[in-house]
């Protein structure tokens, strides 16, 4: 008799995206450090791109680890108005 086993992994699929928001406030590299440095400090964030002169951050995220809320309360708590953007 031969007996056969199948085996089977399962992996989980990370679901990645990005989002840009507008950020109010930032005048000075030093506030881009702080944007930059509050989005990274989030646990699910991959990618983080802070534009001075547009006032914008763009953020690479696994959604299954945080949320656009989260990410505006960090910015916000960095002392910058957040919003998500267009």
């Amino acid at each position: 008799m031969l007996h056969v086993f199948v085996g089977i992994t399962m992996t989980s699929i990370n679901r990645i995206e990005t989002k840009v928001f507008d950020v109010e406030g930032m005048n000075c590299e030093h506030c881009v450090m702080s944007v930059n440095g509050a989005l990274k400090g989030l646990k699910g964030v991959r990618v983080v791109k802070v534009d001075l002169m547009n006032k914008k951050a763009e953020v690479t995220f696994d959604p299954d680890e945080v949320d656009e809320k989260k990410m505006i309360k960090a910015i916000v708590k960095a002392g910058f108005k957040a919003k998500i953007g267009k």
